[in-house]
């Protein structure tokens, strides 16, 4: 376990090339082993990424702790696991306009929010402790947020446990613990 501190952690692939595969330009990328806090802004911020995994990190004391988010385009192939994520101002884990996402066996605690997605599909979040969050342990928000699995997770001690707003449908959420 390696332990430093992190100003602010960014991932961004290069601009997109017509010639080449977005594959090619931004093949992937690991962010593991490492200890993200006391950001004014968020822990780690992912912005139109692809094959991407984030590992094994510590993250608190950001205003969001681990955020993907999408700008022209989708985040795809996201993993976020065995991170612990806690005492951030606003959500812990921040997912908006991402496909085929995994986020399992994390521990996030502590926040405003557990783990909030906003128009994220075809996603599986499993296996996660969530609790002690002021507001929601676990939000579904938005009109694209369709085909997600929310199972095997323990959410529990949270203002709400799992709240769906705005048209997310479709999504299968079994075998929580609430």
């Amino acid at each position: 376990f390696y332990f430093f501190s992190v100003f602010f952690l960014m991932i961004r692939p290069p601009p997109r090339s017509t010639l080449l595969p977005y594959t090619t330009l931004f093949p992937s990328s690991n962010v593991d082993n490492n200890l993200v806090n006391n950001n004014s802004l968020d822990g780690i911020y992912l912005y139109d990424v692809l094959n991407v995994s984030i590992s094994s990190n510590t993250v608190s004391n950001n205003n969001n702790g681990i955020n993907s988010d999408y700008g022209f385009s989708v985040s795809v192939n996201v993993t976020v696991m065995n991170n612990t994520v806690n005492n951030n101002i606003k959500s812990g884990i921040m997912i908006s306009g991402n496909q085929d996402l995994v986020v399992t066996d994390n521990l996030v605690e502590n926040n405003s929010n557990g783990i909030q997605t906003i128009n994220t599909w075809e996603s599986n979040f499993t296996f996660n402790i969530i609790s002690n969050n002021s507001f929601t342990g676990f939000i579904l928000d938005g009109t694209s947020n369709y085909d997600n699995y929310v199972a095997n997770n323990s959410i529990s001690a949270n203002g709400y446990g799992l709240i769906a707003i705005n048209s997310a449908y479709n999504n299968t959420i079994e075998m929580n613990n609430f």
